[in-house]
């Protein structure tokens, strides 16, 4: 079902008059130079300790910095909404199991309010993009209760993310526009398609948006500029994309570092919504083998192929790939999360030398409580310990670099949250059913969790009662999701409306198309533009594809079985979904589509709530719809 936007209306924008020294490159390349504002100095402080501490604490801690003290930066990245701590299960040998809670903007707000005490006030806070698309309390609002939130707690700067362009471009404009917005939104690789000496949405005229910026961080300056990853074209919706041109991450390392050194920046860096996979039990300097290329890492094969990179950029902060990293690769250092608001990556920078040096710390867990022996909590945490199999001690207040982590600290965050949870409430606890059994997911592979909805979803649309001209819902005959639309899995217990959210976060509709099996398996090979684009389908039906490191096109063929054995001729009655729907044209099949205006996820929800226990994949585990073959 839709929901409202939760947020106030926002009030007329009043533009505040800023003084803001831009300069413009020369630098020739093959396509126009954009002439938008580059390495804007903004004068004014930006510190996120402004905003987490009270001001005689910041003060007296200010009053403590040198001009060598540390510089702390730290960074989210693929926040997907998630607003809340999150509960796991810790199970782990010779230890007892143990439930702990994770994430979250309030125990963000308590462990940025730490850090600053051990950085003296100096903290810089950035987030990677893919902020908004993922949970009902985000999606609901369209995003702005994590705006509210970032702006409360002292972020200074993000860029686009993919997902950013999920909500359309007239949602970009408002939190472009939003009066809550108090950080900067930096892009040097986006333009117009038209016009490649221009910008998207500058027509706005808004403070705080610019192609980079350089801040003073506690008389630190720091450039900062942004990339959103060009598969960005590919993956969106066509109709949230039109217009805007996605720059190769090449251009933004080899042009947009020099701008903001000429505006005096001591340390300067890159926001890249693009990154890749390391192998966090190896130490950082071995960023060259602990961080192979493959397929999805488009950050780590352009700084291996761009020359200039090691001497023009000291820190890139990454995102994209939910995949943990604190690595040094072709000179230049790289952090990022696993995502999901469960951490933050975490740098130090060097001031005590002629020039800044930045050292790359482990990403900090944001742990409502640690265990004696070990600062953190969460599984994957663990698995990076070269001492994990030393059993758990005892429960303890956590810590971060020697700091007490104070839920006081957590106040601010905890009252904008409660006005948004207090409007959801109903939604959020709403059960839908209850699984007797954990259903994995695995986007690139065998997945019991896509076996179970697709069923779910095929089984609802098909008792909707729903006739679409000649077209019946009772004549679908497939059900078939893209990978990308499943988040993750589905655990044993409670499912409530607000997790199945999470499960499936975008708003699609079911469109309905003819198409013979030959057409399916056009259809499946034109979605592995990206690496991790498949098909999951419904009861009857396989897809067959080669492994994930072999070239494209790998899927291989479509199996069928029982009442899905056709003839070559005949036709299936097929449902996607409004994202899957696309790939039909790209496959160059011309086929009349119809818009069934069901929502997947509501669809799926009453359907499970009606007969999950009817639904053989969803009381018995099934990975037989994705058949890898060498």
């Amino acid at each position: 079902m839709p929901f409202p936007p939760l947020s106030t209306a926002p009030a007329t924008l009043a533009v505040a008059a800023m003084s803001l020294t831009c300069i413009f490159s020369c630098v020739k390349k093959s396509r126009q130079q954009t002439s938008l504002p580059r390495a804007a100095k903004v004068d004014q402080l930006s510190n996120a300790c402004q905003a987490v501490l009270p001001a005689a604490e910041f003060n007296m801690l200010s009053a403590q910095l040198t001009s060598a003290s540390p510089l702390g930066i730290v960074s989210t990245n693929d926040l997907h909404g998630h607003t809340d701590a999150r509960t796991f299960q810790l199970n782990l040998p010779g230890s007892a199991a143990r439930t702990i809670k994770a994430g979250g903007f309030e125990l963000m707000a308590a462990y940025l309010a730490a850090l600053c005490r051990h950085y003296k006030g100096r903290l810089l806070f950035l987030d990677a993009g893919d902020s908004y698309q993922g949970t009902l309390i985000s999606n609901s609002s369209s995003g702005q209760v994590v705006l509210e939130l970032f702006s409360s707690l002292g972020l200074a700067v993000s860029t686009f993310g993919n997902h950013e362009f999920d909500f359309g471009q007239v949602r970009i404009r408002d939190w472009l526009s939003s009066p809550q917005r108090r950080f900067w939104y930096v892009t040097s690789s986006l333009s117009t398609a038209e016009n490649g000496r221009k910008i998207p949405w500058t027509d706005l005229n808004v403070p705080r948006f610019a192609r980079s910026v350089v801040l003073d961080v506690a008389g630190v300056r720091v450039g900062i500029a942004g990339y959103t990853t060009e598969s960005t074209a590919v993956k969106s919706i066509p109709s949230n994309v039109s217009g805007v041109a996605f720059h190769r991450l090449s251009e933004v390392l080899s042009q947009e570092a020099k701008p903001l050194r000429a505006q005096g920046a001591q340390v300067v860096l890159l926001l890249s919504h693009a990154g890749g996979a390391c192998n966090m039990l190896q130490p950082s300097d071995q960023g060259d083998t602990a961080c192979p290329q493959n397929l999805s890492d488009e950050l780590g094969q352009v700084l291996r192929n761009t020359r200039s990179a090691r001497e023009d950029w000291q820190l890139v902060v990454a995102g994209h790939t939910h995949k943990a990293q604190r690595h040094v690769i072709a000179g230049v250092p790289v952090m990022q999360t696993t995502g999901l608001g469960l951490s933050l990556a975490h740098a130090t920078v060097d001031l005590s030398g002629k020039s800044a040096s930045v050292k790359l710390n482990d990403p900090i867990f944001l742990c409502e409580r640690h265990f004696e022996g070990w600062s953190g909590c969460h599984p994957d945490e663990f698995a990076w310990r070269q001492n994990n199999q030393i059993p758990l001690g005892r429960e303890l207040e956590p810590t971060v670099m020697g700091q007490p982590v104070r839920v006081s600290d957590s106040t601010q965050a905890s009252a904008l949250l409660n006005l948004y949870r207090d409007s959801l409430k109903k939604q959020m606890e709403q059960k839908i059913v209850l699984l007797t059994v954990d259903l994995p997911h695995n986007r690139t592979g065998q997945s019991a969790a896509a076996a179970c909805l697709a069923d779910a979803w095929l089984r609802g649309i098909q008792n909707s009662g729903e006739i679409w001209g000649e077209t019946s819902s009772a004549d679908v005959e497939v059900a078939a999701l893209n990978a990308g639309a499943l988040r993750s899995g589905l655990s044993a217990g409670d499912l409530t409306f607000a997790r199945l959210f999470e499960v499936l976060p975008y708003d699609n509709t079911a469109h309905i198309v003819q198409l013979s099996r030959d057409e399916l398996l056009a259809f499946a090979k034109a979605q592995e533009e990206s690496p991790h684009d498949y098909l999951f389908v419904s009861e009857g039906l396989a897809i067959q594809r080669k492994e994930n490191s072999q070239p494209s096109p790998r899927t291989n063929a479509i199996l069928t079985s029982g009442r899905l054995n056709k003839s070559a001729a005949e036709t299936y009655s097929v449902a996607l979904t409004t994202y899957s729907k696309t790939f039909v044209e790209k496959a160059g099949i011309k086929k009349n589509i119809i818009d069934s205006g069901l929502s997947v996820r509501t669809t799926i929800a009453e359907s499970l709530k009606k007969s999950a226990r009817e639904i053989q994949s969803c009381v018995n585990p099934d990975s037989s719809r994705m058949q890898i073959v060498p």
